[in-house]
């Protein structure tokens, strides 16, 4: 693929001279496609790398920012998950021989343990048992 000419009227700051007379021949002029992330517009044009490096820097950091807000949205799932499986825990009887007791979770919903012939033990509603 030839290179076009860039638009005259522009100074290179490397050559110091009109664009459309030496960006066509330098190795940093590149074409270039995609969206670009200050205004959402399609991009298909032959530019400098110096000018893309800007564009690449705001993409990164538009990222990161979208990385970061999905980490936070993951941390603070783990954390309710968390909270409510010690709530959990700590709503158990402990030392109790009776593998039918009935407890109450701190958000005040009657559930029975059951007892398997393994020792297992797990929570259930109080109607599903009746």
């Amino acid at each position: 693929m030839q290179r076009p000419r860039a638009i005259a009227g522009l100074t290179c700051p490397l050559w110091r001279k009109d664009v459309s007379k030496v960006c066509h021949t330098c190795a940093w002029f590149s074409h270039i496609e995609g969206v670009n992330p200050q205004t959402g517009a399609r991009v298909d044009e032959w530019m400098c790398a110096m000018n893309m490096q800007v564009l690449a820097t705001l993409e990164a950091a538009k990222a990161a920012t979208a990385g970061g807000a999905v980490t936070q949205e993951l941390r603070n799932d783990l954390q309710s998950e968390r909270k409510s499986q010690t709530r959990l825990l700590m709503s158990r009887p402990i030392g109790l021989s009776d593998d039918r007791q009935a407890v109450m979770i701190h958000d005040k919903t009657p559930r029975q343990l059951i007892g398997d012939s393994h020792g297992q033990r797990a929570l259930c509603d109080s109607e599903e048992t009746s």
